[in-house]
């Protein structure tokens, strides 16, 4: 009898756990010819959970929840099957590289960084390939939109002249953000209702109701999972609806709802802080680039400019050693002489070497994508880079504004072009 127990409850056991994984296998939605089971949501739902617990925002409730994380899901899932289509691969070596400058940025080498991440209670491999999925997408971005997005001086100048006309130049804004989608070719009917939540949304908030808490819960906008958080934005990237309308508006005001093609917005400015006038060190500098060749082996390059060098510090002309000897057919006619260099202007190596070098002194040969040099710094000046800082600052706020604006249609046709079938519960 006690070994017919046993059996009994073994069975029992083994029939809850077969039906628990079952449940996890289970298939939650499909995807064109992908799924997405119950386990995967459950992942991603945990780890956003505890992200945004971490951050003291408010979630919604749980079925709530994981309609936004599958939707979230679903998105990235199209996006990675149209790289896949488009031939977008990341090798291990261009991920690796990757990996390295982030954990740079970081400040930490490859090792440390991984270290940071495992002590966090992630496995390093995932968060690897989850990166690997990231910079496909990155890369279908840029093949797919960012390439088709140009920005005219006149448009420049216009942006400028705009804020110069409003006083807004130094200043910056920290939006908060909800979207309600409109499917494209909404009939009245269907645009009437969504107007109306919207509506229903702008006074829930005005009565008092936490916004980050709405647009987890609501949101159709990119950001909702992270409250609808925009960050800090200066004018130039905010879109045109929204820039027509937040210099007017006060700390922590409400705002919507703004209908665009994309949907209904409703806005939240959390607050406003203004930029830094902009300086930076710039190098006068001179330099004598040999290229290796078929006739001209790598070392002997080098050994080329070690002679030069040498020469120099004889008391020869360097400008006249440049007109001879220097393959850099822009500055060898004025003696090696490429004029004041700006932060970014040069590849790294130059900057780093340029950066180091005494002034007026010979650098040791250096090797760059471009052949070996020897370089000298004439002098160094602090400049207002102020006015040319805007003026890059402004073709890269418009250019972000139609990527993110061409980014949303283009991801709002993908969706409304797949085929998708939630089968949550």
């Amino acid at each position: 009898m006690k070994y017919r127990l046993m059996l009994i409850m073994l069975l029992l056991n083994s029939a809850m756990a077969a039906e628990q994984y079952n449940d996890l296998d289970k298939i939650v939605a499909v995807v064109n010819d992908d799924i997405i089971t119950r386990n995967e949501l459950n992942q991603e739902v945990d780890i956003l959970t505890e992200r945004l617990s971490r951050q003291k925002a408010q979630l919604p409730a749980h079925n709530v929840f994981e309609k936004q994380v599958l939707e979230r899901i679903i998105l990235i899932r199209l996006q990675l099957q149209e790289a896949d289509k488009s031939g977008i691969r990341i090798d291990d070596n261009i991920l690796n590289d990757a990996l390295r400058q982030l954990a740079a940025k970081n400040n930490m080498n490859l090792t440390r960084f991984r270290n940071t991440i495992e002590s966090g209670g992630q496995d390093f491999a995932e968060f690897r390939e989850d990166f690997r999925k990231e910079l496909m997408i990155q890369q279908l971005r840029q093949r797919g939109v960012a390439r088709k997005v140009t920005v005219s001086p006149r448009e420049i100048q216009y942006f400028l002249e705009n804020q110069a006309r409003h006083g807004q130049q130094t200043l910056e804004y920290h939006l908060l953000h909800i979207r309600i989608d409109l499917p494209e070719g909404a009939s009245v009917e269907t645009t009437a209702a969504k107007k109306q939540k919207a509506e229903a949304m702008v006074k829930r908030l005005k009565a008092g109701e936490d916004f980050s808490a709405i647009a987890i819960a609501e949101s159709d906008g990119a950001q909702a999972l992270e409250g609808g958080d925009l960050g800090w934005l200066p004018l130039g990237k905010l879109p045109t609806l929204f820039a027509n309308v937040v210099p007017q508006m006060t700390d922590h005001s409400i705002e919507g709802p703004l209908q665009s093609n994309s949907g209904f917005h409703i806005i939240k400015l959390a607050g406003k802080r203004g930029q830094k006038t902009s300086l930076i060190t710039q190098y006068k500098v001179r330099h004598i680039l040999i290229k290796p060749d078929e006739f001209l082996s790598d070392s002997d390059a080098e050994k080329k400019l070690g002679g030069l060098k040498q020469r120099i510090e004889n008391k020869e002309d360097f400008s006249v050693l440049a007109k001879a000897h220097s393959q850099d057919t822009g500055s060898a006619a004025d003696g090696g002489d490429v004029g004041w260099v700006n932060p970014g202007m040069m590849v790294e190596e130059f900057e780093q070497v340029m950066r180091q070098t005494p002034m007026n002194t010979t650098s040791a040969p250096f090797r760059t994508q471009f052949g070996w040099h020897i370089l000298q710094v004439l002098e160094q000046r602090q400049h207002d880079n102020t006015e040319e800082a805007q003026q890059d600052e402004a073709r890269k706020q418009i250019r972000e504004r139609k990527m993110d604006s061409a980014f949303q249609d283009w991801l709002r046709r993908l969706r409304d072009e797949a085929y998708v079938e939630i089968r949550l519960d």
